[in-house]
């Protein structure tokens, strides 16, 4: 009986441990994902004056949003050369 439940058991952890570093890698990618929403999304005061820059412009605050961070992206790349 021992034999018979070994070779199930050995595939199942094989693919555990195959599918181990993806999952991490996802999880880890989740929570930078956050980290950067909570100090750069548009509820935070990063995203606050990104979204003031944007409405000058539009008049959603999504677009706004977007819009700011277009804006400051060029800025820097214009900065850079």
């Amino acid at each position: 009986m021992n034999k018979i439940f070994r070779a199930p058991i050995r595939t199942f952890v094989a693919g555990l441990f195959a599918v181990l570093p993806v999952a991490m890698t996802v999880a880890v990618i989740i929570w930078v994902a956050s980290l950067v929403d909570q100090f750069v999304g548009p509820h935070s005061v990063v995203g606050k004056v990104l979204v003031s820059i944007g409405l000058t412009v539009v008049e959603t605050r999504i677009a706004a949003y977007l819009l700011g961070i277009v804006v400051v992206l060029c800025a820097v790349y214009m900065l850079g050369p």
